[in-house]
């Protein structure tokens, strides 16, 4: 697809599922994968997530700039009892949609289990306004590559960040 894409609907797939955008990718509602079923997006744009993406112990990559549009974003490879999770990957930066604003507490978790690692390609919260209020991070191994971490949103009643893993 060369235009953007926008999941409007809750998406169940039993099967790998890959969005490819030659633009944006807006998540509006909720993502699973079920048995084997990976997802990937993949945009040109920046991928807005304003709900979660789930898999049972398969992986999910996110090939483009993400920005938090939901005060609770969840990427999650363990559902339904699989606890060995698997790789999540976001090749690009992570930030909040604008910080600023109050009441807009943006929070992301990232659970990649026992055997999943977790990679960020780029920084997170490091955007104008891109602060996020709350990152926790869990996986055997947590690949910064380099990345600037930035959890301090002026308006969040707490600001923290987690890494239950190998960093």
């Amino acid at each position: 697809n060369s235009g953007a894409v926008t999941v409007s609907n809750a998406i169940s797939v039993g099967s790998s599922l890959s969005v490819n955008s030659g633009s944006t990718i807006a998540v509006n509602a909720a993502i699973s994968g079920t048995g084997a079923a990976s997802i990937s997006l993949d945009g040109t744009g920046a991928t807005t997530l304003a709900a979660n993406i789930t898999t049972e112990g398969d992986a999910i990559t996110i090939s483009d700039n993400v920005i938090l549009a939901a005060n609770t974003v969840t990427l999650d490879t363990t559902a339904n009892a699989n606890p060995a999770g698997a790789n999540v990957i976001i090749t690009g930066t992570v930030n909040a949609d604008d910080s600023t604003v109050a009441l807009q507490d943006r929070t992301l978790t990232i659970t990649a289990g026992t055997s999943g690692d977790i990679t960020f390609g780029g920084s997170v919260g490091t955007g104008v306004n891109g602060q996020l209020a709350d990152l926790d991070v869990t996986g055997e191994f947590i690949n910064l590559n380099g990345a600037a971490i930035n959890v301090d949103d002026d308006n969040a009643a707490a600001t923290t960040a987690t890494f239950t893993g190998a960093v």
